[in-house]
């Protein structure tokens, strides 16, 4: 160690001694340099929380001063108030407390250094706990400093109404004495956390971040620091607007009022105050501008609008931010109405767009379109009137394109929508001079960011397909064809989807070449990114394409997040889901992983826990459980679901009640996050609790207005009214007097006055879990009657092709077959006459192949059920379909295969479709249906082929399955006896003649407690015991019966 040099020279008695006591000199002198390294940072921590603890007292001493009226007029502040005191005055002891007294003697500074040595552990404990203690008085110091400001705004507001001289007086004091409790200084600007997610949150005191949404390594008085300065900007900018209000008063012909606007719009606003002051300086501008509509005024007041729209769209002031919208159109309709000039009319096309979008973007469908039509009608009329000018045109085609999309976005009628895009893609054609299936191909695109422009201004310009093209259109077209490819995939043109955003993508990407550091650019390439990963286009891409797209999108949002986190961190957690998704799609299972812990990790640090009474509920909080609700569901892990759903729930409740967001999204996710608690519920056993937050929901989605959209509401109701049915149909005993069979059907009647046909056939399924209910109550009877209702109605009323699969199932369930028969055989004839299918109509398609499939092996018809699986099948892989709808077509045909005998063709088929189980990421009820499926299936097929052991063993654990779901869903007791049935006579075949005697008698028990309890059902069950030992697959089962001679199998003996 190297020793200072006074110390060496001259070495003190102290050291002497202490070097004499102890064992190992070399230990003592790194022990004393180790102190001396410890003292300057342990004591300069404890000096600087003694300084910051003597400043704070002082700012709340003059707090408590200036308010001492408010304060002592209510008991809990001044209670709060004195323990922050006393808590203050406590920490600084202790801070003193630490510090030994400074001398100039070596003596002395040893014994300094020593005391550090000896006590550095303790020193580093408190040091910790007294950061701990000043984060929680700042905290409550935070919350007191809101009550002070919020105060003083509405003092400010009220000298509004005073003299000109009187009000600027108070409002200058009350900033002055605000601007001396905080202090002068540069805006603070944090960097936190040490590596990783952490490093992306970033805290300004201009921003409107709420307060929860910061890392606990911020220090707590430091923000609270910053919130006052965000506090002395609400008073800057009151401020200023009662200057300019008075000054604008006195002199109204100033020519200085322009520029004095445009400062007033480029203060950072963050309260409704301000607001409304500027909207009344707006107003003194617009009468004044009657008198004397120069461009300078005109200039100011869409100015003036255009800003406070962007800063009331940030602070989610939606109504206020409709309001000036419709000041904004108002304006501009004026001035077009008596100055009709191409220009003017040209920018009124310009806001009108921008308002539709705006209004698109809240789902306020009705006044979107409306404003829309009239942005179409204005823009058709400057079309007429163009002179040529290419640029104005093609501004008139971008602008008419977007008002087209907003019309198609919202058409419920879908031919309709399906026209509108056409008509979009015509106007491109028309404006950029080429269809978009020449784009890949165009010349611009293959060229770099360097070659562009010599090209552009060289000879052989004109092999372009338009010469004066300009980036920004190029930007514009992009754009529009990402919304078109968004509106085709909500219309099923999945296809066309695909190929309108692959293109977009195409031109994104030279134009990210030549604009690498473009937020615009690279926010639209990220959305055209995620949506090429989305589950509907994932199978249209190669893996190395899905891999691809999900790994640029989350780096490019890591990116923008490092910017602006509080936009951007939903989309990052979204696209590291998809990613997730991807990853385990391609099984890669360890790195999907990983992609989850960093959503979860970076959603822990967006969703704080509360800080003390200054929390406020975020809408991030509830989207990140949200996320991990859908995750454990997924997972099969439904009481964190159940968990995750519910602290969701409660986050959006929260945020309603507060209005602190866009009200009308904050309900849509409520009905989310309630809709994903109810299916948590249920499958995690707890259907009562299922069924009564199921009936909230669906009375919130009824009373809740989402934007006038009829088809929000009733794809809410119908998604919970579809769950809750389940659950009562199938889970629980259902108790007619809590919840009536008459107030069931009266909300699915309400819900089927919907003129949608989408509508129409979602609760055409609600009709038929009616029906269940029904007969699970003992109403067989009434059920079955119910449905032959349903049928007529439905026949009548849509035709014979409507929920054509609904009314199979009902047919089949009241034992009418040959009906069913034939009306399968006219839904699978009417799909071979349409052929080609659209991308839309595949998965029907199929759906009504299988449902005739298994008919005709009901019916017995075997031969006939091959030839509609092999159709089936050679449908699913020429249209390359889901991997969940490939894996129904090869089990109908293994199906088909043991009906006819052919075992082996069967076994091989039953072998690829289990392969994709394990392959593939499937949904949670497939994987469930797969889990009791593959072991049955193979069980019968290995009898057939003679292993009877293994097929006993495969078989009870079917039976173990069946019987747990016969606990809790009476309907699933048929599957169980059908079970049960089969199971005895291979157990009695294998040997095991002990468990074949078990299974019979249980059989026999069930039989006799239905017939008892539901005869009617019991008789239907019969019905299908008949149908069953008739199949095809029965045959070897049959002949094994008839084989046995220990008479197990005589159900009728057994008494």
């Amino acid at each position: 160690m190297e020793c200072q040099p006074e110390a060496c020279k001259k070495p003190t008695l102290a050291i002497v001694t202490l070097a004499t006591a102890l064992k190992d000199i070399i230990e003592t002198a790194n022990a004393i340099q180790d102190a001396f390294s410890k003292r300057p940072q342990n004591y300069r921590n404890a000096q600087k929380l003694a300084i910051s603890m003597l400043e704070t007292l002082e700012e709340l001493q003059e707090i408590y001063t200036e308010n001492k009226a408010v304060i002592d007029g209510k008991k809990h502040l001044q209670r709060s108030i004195d323990n922050l005191l006393r808590e203050i005055k406590s920490v600084h002891e202790q801070c003193t407390r630490l510090i030994p007294p400074e001398a100039e003697k070596k003596r002395d500074r040893f014994k300094i250094a020593f005391y550090s040595f000896w006590n550095r552990k303790k020193v580093e404990q408190l040091i910790y706990t007294l950061n701990e203690d000043v984060n929680a008085c700042l905290s409550k110091f935070s919350a007191l400093s809101i009550v002070r400001t919020e105060t003083q705004v509405v003092e400010i507001h009220q000298t509004m109404a005073l003299s000109h001289a009187q009000s600027e007086a108070r409002t200058i004091e009350i900033h002055d004495t605000l601007r001396t409790a905080i202090g002068d200084g540069r805006s603070y600007r944090h960097a936190h956390g040490s590596a990783g997610t952490a490093q992306l949150f970033l805290f300004n005191e201009s921003s409107s971040m709420p307060m929860t949404w910061v890392p606990d390594s911020i220090p707590t008085h430091l923000l609270a620091t910053s919130y006052l300065r965000r506090e002395l900007g609400r008073i800057d900018i009151s401020l200023m607007s009662n200057k300019l209000r008075h000054w604008l008063h006195d002199h109204p012909d100033s020519l200085d009022v322009p520029h004095t606007t445009w400062s007033l719009a480029s203060v950072p606003v963050s309260d409704a105050v301000t607001q409304q002051d500027a909207i009344v300086l707006v107003i003194h501008l617009q009468s004044l501008m009657r008198e004397d509509p120069s461009e300078s005024w005109m200039h100011s007041v869409h100015f003036t609008l255009a800003k406070l729209i962007v800063k009331l769209t940030t602070l989610r002031m939606t109504q206020e931010t409709l309001l000036i919208n419709n000041q904004l159109v108002d304006f501009w309709r004026d001035i077009t109405r008596h100055h009709r000039s191409k220009a003017f009319v040209a920018h009124f096309v310009t806001v009108l767009t921008q308002f539709a979008k705006k209004l698109s973007d809240l789902e306020d469908q009705h006044r979107a379109c409306f404003i829309a039509a009239e942005a179409i009608q204005v823009n058709q009329s400057l079309l007429q009137e163009n002179d040529g000018d290419m640029q104005s045109k093609m501004r008139c085609m971008e602008s008419l394109a977007f008002n087209m999309l907003i019309q198609a976005n919202w058409e419920s009628d879908r031919n309709r929508a399906i026209h509108l895009i056409e008509d979009v893609n015509k106007i491109l054609e028309t404006a950029f001079g080429h269809d978009d299936e020449d784009l890949p191909g165009c010349h611009f695109l293959e060229l770099s960011h360097r070659e562009w422009p010599q090209l552009n201004n060289s000879d052989n310009a004109t092999v372009l397909p338009i010469p004066s093209i300009s980036d920004d259109y190029l930007y514009s077209y992009a754009s529009i064809l990402f919304s078109v490819a968004e509106i085709q995939l909500a219309h099923h043109k999945k296809t066309e989807s695909h190929k309108s955003a692959k293109t977009a993508l195409q031109i994104l990407n030279h134009l990210r070449a030549k604009y690498h550091n473009s937020n615009r650019i690279q926010r639209k390439f990220m959305q055209i990114l995620i949506h090429l990963s989305n589950q509907d286009m994932r199978p249209r891409n190669t893996d190395a394409e899905n891999q691809e797209f999900t790994e640029k999108s989350t780096a490019v949002l890591w990116e923008l997040a490092k910017t602006n986190p509080q936009r951007y961190v939903l989309r990052l957690t979204d696209a590291l889901w998809i990613q997730r998704e991807v990853l385990l799609g391609l099984g890669r299972r360890d790195e999907s992983q990983k992609r989850y812990l960093e959503m979860v990790n970076l959603g822990r640090l967006a969703a704080m826990p509360p800080h003390f009474d200054i929390k406020i509920p975020s809408k991030i909080e509830g989207f990140y459980y949200y996320k991990i609700a859908l995750y454990h569901y997924n997972t099969n892990n439904f009481t964190d679901a159940v968990f995750a759903a519910q602290n969701a729930a409660s986050q959006y409740s929260a945020v309603l009640e507060l209005s602190l967001s866009d009200l009308g999204h904050c309900r849509r996710q409520r009905i989310r996050a309630l809709t994903l608690l109810c299916k948590s519920l249920t499958a995690a056993g707890q259907y009562d609790l299922a069924v009564s937050e199921g009936f909230k929901t669906l009375d919130f989605v009824s009373k809740s207005n989402l934007y006038s959209s009829e088809s929000n509401t009733l794809e809410f109701s119908e998604n919970i009214l579809q769950t809750v049915m389940g659950v009562l149909a199938t889970k629980i005993s259902w108790d007619p007097n809590v919840h009536p069979p008459e107030d069931i059907n009266a909300r699915i009647q309400r819900l089927s006055r919907s003129k949608e046909a989408k509508s129409q056939r979602k609760l055409a399924w609600a009709s038929i879990f009616y029906a269940y209910l029904l007969q699970r109550n003992g109403m067989v009877e009434k059920a079955l009657l119910y449905c032959h209702e349903l049928c007529d109605n439905w026949s009548q009323k849509f035709g014979d092709s409507f929920n054509a699969s609904g009314r199979i199932d009902i047919l089949c369930y009241s034992g009418r077959h040959p009906e069913a028969m034939e009306l399968s055989e006219k839904v699978v004839a009417d799909v071979r006459q349409r052929e080609p299918l659209p991308d839309n109509h595949v998965e029907g398609a199929l759906n009504s192949f299988s449902i005739h499939c298994s008919i005709q092996l009901m019916n017995h018809a075997p031969q006939a059920a091959l030839e509609t699986a092999k159709e089936a099948l050679l449908l699913c892989q020429r249209m390359k379909s889901e991997k969940e709808l490939l894996l129904n077509c090869f089990l109908d045909l293994s199906d088909a295969y043991a009906d006819i005998g052919n075992v082996d063709d069967a076994i091989t088929c039953l072998d690829e479709a289990e392969s994709m189980i394990h392959d593939t990421p499937f949904s949670l009820e497939m994987q469930k249906y797969a889990f009791r499926i593959f072991p049955l299936r193979r069980s019968t097929l290995l009898f057939a082929k003679g292993f009877y052991e293994n097929s006993a063993a495969l078989i009870q654990k079917v039976v173990d399955i069946d019987r747990k779901n016969a606990e809790t869903n009476e309907n699933a007791l048929k599957e169980l006896m059908d079970t049960l049935l089969y199971s005895g006579i291979v157990f009695c075949t294998s040997g095991r003649h002990e468990d074949g005697l078990a299974t019979a008698k249980e059989l026999f028990a069930l039989r006799e407690e239905l017939e008892a309890t539901s005869p009617v059902h019991a008789r239907l069950i019969a019905t299908e015991f008949d149908n069953l030992v008739r199949r095809g697959w029965w045959k070897p089962v049959r002949d094994a019966k008839e084989k046995l001679t220990c008479g197990h199998q005589d159900i009728h003996k057994i008494r």
